[in-house]
């Protein structure tokens, strides 16, 4: 029984077609299917994936780097905060802890603009995290201090 062209199965004499894989035997037999030889298939992976190992170092190297700004170091024993207006009683004689996340308040308005209120006094125009520390006009200045967050 004669094999096919393509594949080596045994094919009856007379099919017109490989039951294996389905090559034409009509004719003078077909020729085996002419396609890249195993290596260039291995040669072709390799250069796709050197070309995604690529692509990546330049999307990595390209890219902006991201930036913090510097934190400044936070004084729990502060009687006031950069940018604000004088503590109020209450706040000087607050708990440390307490001061300090007011201070870290200050200077991350960016952030917590975007943090919905948590301290359940939406009644009170608080559309932020931000406003449950401090009052501030539309231009973000602080301009008071809000209680909301010692509770």
């Amino acid at each position: 029984m004669p094999g096919c062209p393509n594949c080596s199965h045994p094919v009856p004499e007379g099919s017109q077609f490989c039951h294996a894989c389905g090559a034409s035997m009509t004719g003078a037999r077909a020729k085996k299917k002419q396609g890249p030889p195993r290596s260039s298939w291995k040669a072709l992976v390799a250069g796709a994936v050197a070309l995604v190992v690529l692509a990546g170092a330049a999307f990595a190297m390209l890219r902006p780097k991201e930036t913090r700004v510097a934190e400044t170091p936070i004084d729990p024993n502060a009687t006031s905060i950069a940018g604000a207006p004088p503590m109020p009683d209450w706040l000087v004689k607050a708990d440390p802890l307490i001061k300090t996340e007011y201070m870290w308040a200050s200077a991350h308005l960016d952030e917590l603009q975007y943090i919905p209120c948590y301290c359940g006094c939406d009644h009170d125009g608080h559309t932020d995290n931000f406003a449950c520390y401090y009052d501030r006009n539309k231009s973000g200045t602080i301009t008071g201090y809000d209680g909301m967050s010692l509770s």
